[in-house]
């Protein structure tokens, strides 16, 4: 193995500190990397969401903008977790589950003639316990909330005969009572709402002169029309995967629309589109080409993933804001947990220049200005302590620089080279050998012009990636009075306000984070933004006579103190998604060149849209690939003995590592005999082995999975470039307890059968791993997906699951293969029939109501449904011990067992025999689940797949049953025993 690489990373953003920290999450990251070396612009970290403490004024903060979090932002609470967690007893005083806190009230703002009407919607608030996102049951979930909406204005209105429409009535009722895979029951919701809007509509008509229809019964009745058109387009257009998924294909269709235009012909009121709530999806993306307001666009695709993330897979609030500053709650710990772990960080460092090699495919040399220099060429300590909280000054600790540096009117953060330094260039192989490139987008057309010289679609990338300037005010009003201009409660959040600040959040907890003096008159705190007008000329001047508007218009107290700010170059610039803007967008892995990764909220993600969020999500892809590279340059080590592998011709395998994103898996309990399991055993790993590895069925239960895999990707160079596969499947698994060589795990599951429609994951699974593999059709609810064109099967119906394995129904006959129908699995009614525990519809009924969350829930159902059977079982203490034994496997690695075997062409026998251990590692933060009730399985008879002879499978009920959504990775397999 070469010796490990140093790795820079460029830029002090989210996307580039996630992208730092995930390097370094490993025990063993020292053995991948030499270093891990940050270099940032300026003296702080936090790029636009970068805070400082400014010490002449009270140690008031002063922010980029106005930042909250949304409730789905699981990648960045997971970060700020393990931030805290890596500090120990350092950490910040407050713990990271208290550092936010729940905003109450959205207002939304509209004009009602010459006059603006607040609108107040209460807000769900929780504890922050953010975890891996349900599954949306788009119906249900939309109906839902469209009926309390609803009842909580019309609650308020107390208007005499008005109410909700029988039709939405009849939507949630629909909705309520139908499985989230019903597609019937989707598009008939769907149709439900659209009656709804125009029962409405002709009700408006029929107010006549002084009998207009309230404002508030108005709006309402726009609200139903954005979501009935939002809903119908999306049920018309395929672009709802049932249950709670979206299909990418139709995603990425609609992202080539902006998303006004795309609902535009689907509401059925002509100013639906111009009110607040639609209004505010733009301002809180800042979505206004060149900050003008009569040029709205975003890409509509994206638009609508994530106001469903928005509104229905928060982790219990959906807006939070934070207990201090940024920088002083999240940038601060990441920078000290970083900085414990031995990553070094060059501040005052302004990269001005990525150079190429000679063959255009490797980063070369990284050009940068170093801005200042620390006295006596210490190291630059960034911080400062504000009461008990570690924060990042507004200014420059200047003391700390050399004398000549102490310019206090150079701005090392916009200038790259404020003091005329010049520049230098560090060089791959001394300076570095790898490259995370965390700068915004907005910075990077200087900076990358070889690159885009050289990379098409590098160049696409950039010419296709809007930004827009900003503009943010704070205030500082005397009393406590609410603001009725603004909200007339607090704490609240407030959008559809006139622009240019067009967004509000009432910030009045973090008075006393600051430093206001005994007596002081500063009792609550407001924060504003929008775009900047760039267009119009717009600048620091404009925004500052705007906020004086704002603050004669709109507040009550006296201002005791403002800040002002306006973002307009380079990195401080918010990233846009425009239509058709998305699909030149990189994922951080395709760079296009050996050495460099991307990281940052512009790059290809789940997300899509300028936001912490995506930008750790960046990050966190961007440093797995940059791993996965890593040990395939260095190369993996090879046995004495063993031989390169040929690739020629039809490549149709690809060793691992395999990063399985986006998985679906439905999964039954299925009884079985476990006499017939252990002899299955024997024969295919004890026998074999002459007994140097023997196995043992944990239960007399295997378990049934029909799934598809969105995305399988090789980790491992040139494979990750060679494109990826979907795969759908049907398989069979036995928990299993090992022995056997040291290394040998004592816990694993076992394979017998595994039917897929892709051959390229056939070949790849038999070949490198050892999978028993089989072509094989499943159909499930819901699924639209398939491996290979023109074999694609129509999605099962909602209630079924079905296998036609290709296969032969009676050896000896003279028939020939084909696909022949093996199982099939039905829902049952509620209570079903014979459970398999023995008791008649009890397990179903249970397991109805279990709704798990984690990986390991799962376990804990299967134990809580035969606990609350309520009578003696022999294998009960068993049961439980398999649990918490497959469970502890299950928090580390899922080890898959299998016989990898080559028939020898001079006979019968093996030419090769191996006992093979592939770990797969599911990434928890990923994974999701719900029980899904009782099921019978119907199991027809072929000689070719004899389930019943071999594992004692049955026809009858199976349970418990569940569905999980998750990524994966399958590793390197690990030989046990062969020969």
């Amino acid at each position: 193995m070469t010796e490990p690489r140093g790795v820079a990373v460029l830029g002090g953003g989210a996307g580039a500190l996630a992208a730092a920290f995930e390097l370094t999450s490993a025990d063993d990251w020292r053995d991948r990397f030499t270093d891990v070396t940050v270099y940032v612009p300026g003296w702080r970290l936090g790029g636009k969401g970068a805070s400082g403490r400014n010490a002449e004024r009270c140690d008031r903060i002063e922010e980029h903008g106005l930042h909250v979090w949304f409730g789905f932002y699981n990648e960045a609470f997971w970060l700020l977790r393990r931030a805290y967690e890596a500090l120990g007893d350092g950490a910040p005083a407050v713990p990271w589950t208290r550092a936010f806190s729940p905003i109450d009230k959205l207002v939304l703002w509209d004009r009602d003639g010459d006059e603006m009407r607040p609108w107040e919607l209460s807000l769900p608030a929780a504890e922050l316990d953010p975890g891996p996102a349900a599954p949306v049951d788009p119906a249900a979930a939309t109906t839902r909330w469209l009926d309390s909406v609803w009842r909580d204005a019309l609650e308020d209105l107390g208007v005499p005969g008005i109410a909700i429409p029988n039709p939405l009535r009849l939507a949630v009722a629909v909705a309520e009572a139908s499985p989230a895979d019903d597609l019937l029951a989707l598009r008939e919701t769907a149709r439900l709402l659209r009656a709804a809007v125009e029962l409405q509509r002709l009700g408006e008509e029929a107010f006549i002169g002084p009998l207009d229809p309230p404002f508030e019964l108005r709006r309402l009745n726009r609200l139903l029309d954005l979501w009935s058109a939002l809903l119908s387009g999306l049920v018309d257009e395929n672009v709802l995967r049932p249950p709670g998924s979206f299909d990418p294909d139709a995603i990425a269709r609609l992202d080539e629309l902006e998303l006004r235009e795309w609902l535009r012909p689907r509401t059925r009121f002509d100013d639906t589109l111009d009110m607040s709530f639609v209004r505010v999806l733009y301002d809180l993306a800042f979505a206004y080409e060149d900050g003008e307001p009569e040029r709205p666009n975003v890409a509509a695709g994206m638009a609508v993933q994530n106001l469903f993330r928005i509104l229905f897979q928060h982790g219990g609030s959906l807006m939070l804001r934070m207990e201090g500053g940024m920088g002083d709650v999240v940038f601060a710990p990441l920078y000290r947990a970083l900085h414990e772990r031995g990553v070094r960080f060059r501040f005052f460092s302004h990269v001005t220049g990525l150079g190429l090699s000679a063959d255009r495919r490797a980063i070369d040399t990284i050009e940068l200005v170093e801005q200042a220099r620390v006295s006596g060429g210490a190291e630059y300590e960034p911080l400062v302590q504000v009461g008990d909280q570690w924060c990042w000054p507004s200014r420059p600790l200047f003391d700390q620089l050399e004398e000549e540096d102490r310019d206090q009117n150079a701005d090392f953060e916009l200038a790259p080279d404020p003091l005329r330094r010049g520049t230098t260039t560090l060089r791959r192989g001394d300076d570095f050998d790898a490259v995370v490139l965390g700068i915004p987008v907005g910075a990077l057309d200087d900076i990358c012009g070889e690159l885009a010289e050289a990379n098409p679609r590098f160049e696409a990338m950039l010419e296709n990636s809007s930004t827009v300037a900003t503009q943010a005010l704070q205030l500082w009003i005397a009393g406590d009075e609410a603001q009725p201009g603004l909200a007339p409660e607090r704490p609240s959040i407030a959008g559809g306000l006139s622009k240019p600040f067009d967004t509000y959040c009432d910030m009045t907890h973090l008075v006393h984070r600051e430093r206001w003096p005994a007596g002081s008159d500063v009792g609550q705190i407001a924060y504003l933004c929008g775009t900047l007008n760039e267009a119009a000329g717009a600048d620091l001047a404009t925004a500052t006579e705007e906020a004086e508007r704002v603050v004669g218009e709109r507040l009550a107290g006296a201002v005791a103190d403002r800040y002002v700010r306006v973002n307009t170059v380079g990195g401080e610039r918010y990233v846009l998604t425009t239509a058709g803007s998305v699909k030149h967008r990189l994922a951080p892995g395709e760079s296009g060149f050996e050495n460099l990764v991307l990281a940052g909220d512009w790059t290809r993600t789940t997300i899509n849209a300028g936001s912490v969020e995506a930008a750790v999500q960046s990050g966190r892809i961007a440093a797995a690939a940059l791993m996965a590279e890593a040990p395939a340059r260095q190369g993996p080590p090879r046995r004495a003995g063993e031989r390169a592998y040929v690739d020629y011709g039809g490549l149709t395998n690809a060793p691992g590592p395999l990063l399985c994103a986006g998985t679906t898996l439905y999964g039954f309990w299925a009884p079985c005999d476990r006499d017939r399991l252990q002899a299955l055993c024997r024969q295919v790993i004890e026998e074999p082995t002459a007994g140097a590895v023997s196995a043992t069925p944990l239960l007399d239960h295997a378990v049934i999975t029909f799934g598809v895999i969105d995305s399988i990707v090789p980790q491992t160079p040139p494979f990750n470039r060679m494109g990826e596969v979907t795969e759908r499947h049907a398989a069979v698994w036995v928990p299993i307890r090992l022995r056997g060589p040291e290394g040998t795990p004592q816990i694993g599951v076992f394979l017998p059968y595994l039917w897929l429609d892709d051959p390229i994951s056939i070949a790849s699974g038999r070949e490198v791993y050892g999978y028993a593999k089989n072509w094989g059709e499943p159909r499930f609810p819901g699924d639209r997906r398939g491996g290979v064109k023109g074999r694609v099967p129509p999605p099962g119906e909602p209630n079924r699951f079905s296998l036609d394995a290709w296969g032969i129904r009676s050896f000896g006959t003279g028939e020939h293969p084909g696909l022949r129908r093996l199982m099939e699995i039905t829902r049952e009614g509620p209570f079903g029939t014979t459970g398999p525990f023995g008791s008649a519809g009890v397990l179903g009924t249970v397991t109805d109501w279990l709704k798990p969350d984690h990986l390991e829930d799962l376990l804990d159902t299967a134990r809580t449904a035969v606990n609350a059977l309520g009578f003696a079982r022999d294998e009960l203490e068993d049961l439980g011990e398999s649990l918490d034994a497959i469970r502890s496997m299950l928090k580390q690695e899922v080890n898959q067992i299998f016989l990898r075997q080559f028939r020898d062409p001079a006979g019968g026998g093996a030419s090769q025999l191996q006992v093979v251990c592939a770990p797969a590692r599911v990434d928890l933060d990923s994974f999701s689940a719900k029980v899904l009730g009782t099921h019978r399985l119907t199991l027809n008879q072929l000689d070719s797949h004899p389930l019943g002879e071999q594992l004692g499978l049955r026809s009858g009920p199976v349970g418990p049953c569940f569905r999980v959504k998750m990524d994966f990775t399958v590793d390197r397999g690990r030989v046990l025993w062969g020969r």
